[in-house]
């Protein structure tokens, strides 16, 4: 759980409020598959912690849980890097992008 708190959970939080503000800040569609696809990602897996975390107070052992957050981990990241950031990238200008970069700086 530690990953999640200290890593994961962080790293949405800042992907939905600074990485997708600044593309809307842009004018860039929200509403893009891709873009609808990392957040609805971001909601599935917090769900599936939420999950784990109650199987872990009840003492049940949450192997399938752990599974599903791995595999749905694996695609999201895969998502993000192939198909988000790069979408991001082109349709940021210049100084969409430095502004990305100075705000997640200072996180």
């Amino acid at each position: 759980m530690r990953f999640w708190k200290k890593d994961t959970s962080p790293r949405f939080r800042e992907e939905e409020e600074i990485l997708l503000a600044v593309y809307a800040r842009y004018g860039d569609d929200l509403d893009a598959e891709p873009i609808q696809q990392m957040v609805a990602d971001h909601a599935r897996i917090r769900g599936l912690v939420m999950t784990l975390i109650e199987e872990d107070r009840s003492g049940e052992a949450g192997m399938d849980t752990l599974r599903k957050i791995g595999e749905r981990l694996e695609a999201h990241i895969r998502l993000e890097e192939r198909v988000v950031f790069p979408l991001v990238e082109a349709a940021l200008p210049e100084e969409g992008l430095q502004e990305v970069g100075a705000r997640l700086g200072t996180r």
